[in-house]
């Protein structure tokens, strides 16, 4: 696996009036260089997570404010060179080495990240030319750290401050300015990294002290999502104890409830929802927590979720019921369809018996929205048609079930619409007759 980071640079030499800037910026933390040329690197702890969004404000909040030019320089996995430029809260420029890397994009898109290097020149070292940044952005490099020290080269930065980043900093001796976030203290960076670490006791110690429990981590997730989603009930229960908000999401959506359904942690899914019982907030949280279950294949957590209420013919974030994912396996048929093979189960988790989820929802009053269809293309998904046929068997003519009748009420035979249901969400192209 290849280097990632991601720093600022920012030109001033002004290292007080930067650092005070930088706290009211930032999210967590930050190192600050001392002034080099002009210039003063920025290592953004929240900004390693490599979301563009969070990048891009930055970039423009620390040039509109201190009413200068900041280059925001990225490289991902050894593979991808990307850098903004603002200035005075300006987008000036921008560049990425492989705009395509993610998936096909379009012209114009390409066209937007190419670079415009005469923008550039007024930045650069005395006597460079734009062919020679073309060079340099232009050149084939192994790894593009490479080429980020070249670029800082010919703009007069120094070659090691712009190929690192917060994380590789912070692991080695330095003598550069660590800031806090306002509101945010080295008790606060503690309490995640313990959380981070699953270090118990020392969660516990800082609770005791005072510190907020209602932190987030350098992805910006919760501390409280990301205990749940790593199954440490102790930690949940101080942080809850301590008064953590039960329902703060992680960027994206998806709260501790959800992380724990999804990662199938039955005991922390029991005390959370003791813990929600009766908050306003709890319904349309479960609903997406109970799909989280579904997707996942957590039959148990499943059962959890109706005793306590879940709605099985919502529809969900994904636009579909939880029967239409039980019938494509969930998240596991997806990544089967995407490989080809066989998703592997990690250590102590254990195979989905399908079969029983789909089961489980239908005897809990699931409606089969079925239509009859015309397949026009049959997709791998069908290579398990086994699982189609014992469907269709479950529910064919003279099988005694308390849901065989009550949800066709068009008189069409089960078996025909049990059929028609899971072709129709299997075979991926299908026309509506």
């Amino acid at each position: 696996m290849g280097s990632s980071f991601t720093n600022y640079q920012v030109r001033t030499n002004d290292a007080a009036k930067c650092a005070k800037v930088v706290a009211g910026c930032i999210a967590s933390r930050a190192v600050l260089t001392d002034p080099q040329n002009g210039w003063i690197t920025v290592y953004d702890e929240k900004s390693e997570s490599q979301d563009i969004e969070v990048i891009r404000s930055l970039t423009k909040n620390l040039s509109s404010k201190l009413k200068t030019a900041v280059f925001a320089i990225v490289v991902h996995d050894s593979d991808i060179f990307v850098y903004l430029v603002y200035k005075n809260g300006q987008l000036l420029d921008r560049f990425d080495s492989k705009p395509d890397h993610f998936g096909p994009v379009g012209d114009a898109q390409k066209k937007e990240w190419v670079g415009n290097l005469d923008k550039l020149l007024s930045f650069a070292k005395k006597g460079t030319s734009v062919r020679d940044l073309q060079r340099v952005l232009k050149k084939e490099h192994v790894f593009e750290e490479e080429r980020a020290a070249e670029f800082a080269k010919v703009l007069g930065w120094k070659a090691d401050r712009a190929r690192t980043g917060f994380k590789y900093i912070q692991e080695t001796r330095h003598s550069f300015k660590l800031i806090y976030a306002k509101g945010f203290s080295s008790d606060s960076a503690s309490l995640v990294e313990k959380v981070s670490r699953g270090d118990a006791a020392g969660v516990r110690a800082l609770l005791e002290k005072g510190v907020s429990p209602d932190q987030k981590d350098k992805f910006g997730i919760p501390l409280l999502v990301h205990a749940s989603s790593h199954g440490r009930l102790e930690i949940v229960r101080d942080l809850v104890s301590s008064g953590a908000d039960l329902f703060a999401g992680q960027p994206g959506g998806g709260d501790a409830l959800w992380a724990a359904a999804a990662g199938g942690h039955r005991d922390l899914v029991a005390y959370l929802l003791e813990k929600a019982k009766g908050n306003e907030k709890f319904a349309p949280r479960l609903k997406v927590a109970f799909s989280a279950a579904v997707r996942s294949g957590h039959v148990e957590i499943v059962k959890d979720f109706l005793r306590a209420g879940a709605d099985v013919n919502a529809s969900y974030v994904e636009g579909q019921p939880p029967l239409t994912l039980a019938c494509i396996r969930g998240d596991q048929g997806i990544w089967e369809a995407l490989y080809g093979r066989e998703m592997p189960i990690g250590p102590g988790q254990r195979k989905t018996d399908w079969k029983e989820m789909v089961m489980v929802l239908l005897e809990a009053g699931a409606v089969l929205p079925c239509r009859r269809t015309r397949v026009r293309r049959v997709p791998p998904f069908l290579r398990w048609r086994s699982e189609v046929a014992w469907l269709t068997r479950s529910c064919g003519p003279g099988q005694k079930s308390n849901y065989r009748h009550a949800h066709f009420p068009n008189k069409k035979s089960t078996r025909d619409r049990a059929e028609s249901l899971v072709i129709h969400h299997l075979a991926g192209s299908v026309d509506a007759v």
